[in-house]
């Protein structure tokens, strides 16, 4: 899945792409997109978690640290990726 991020300004919802660069969009006119499910503008309106974050977070430093060669570290993250499942 997409990882993407919400502020609020000037009370507006925008939304930020944390993988195309921190491109900017407002909330409203994603929503509006023909190409969403009904599922997916459901998933865009509500607010992850903390415990869905840092898992998001885990996978994705696993896959850098692997990718780095650093075995390891990625290990280290695994196991504290354990603890939240």
């Amino acid at each position: 899945g997409h990882f993407l991020c919400r502020i609020y300004e000037e009370g507006y919802p925008i939304i930020i792409d944390c993988f195309d660069e921190g491109r900017l969009h407002l909330q409203a006119t994603l929503l509006e997109s023909p190409t969403l499910t009904r599922e997916q503008r459901t998933i865009l309106r509500q607010a992850a978690d903390p415990g869905t974050v840092l898992l998001r977070l885990f996978n994705n430093l696993v896959i850098a640290l692997e990718e780095a060669g650093r075995k390891e570290d990625a290990m280290l993250v695994r196991k504290l990726r354990a603890t939240l499942k």
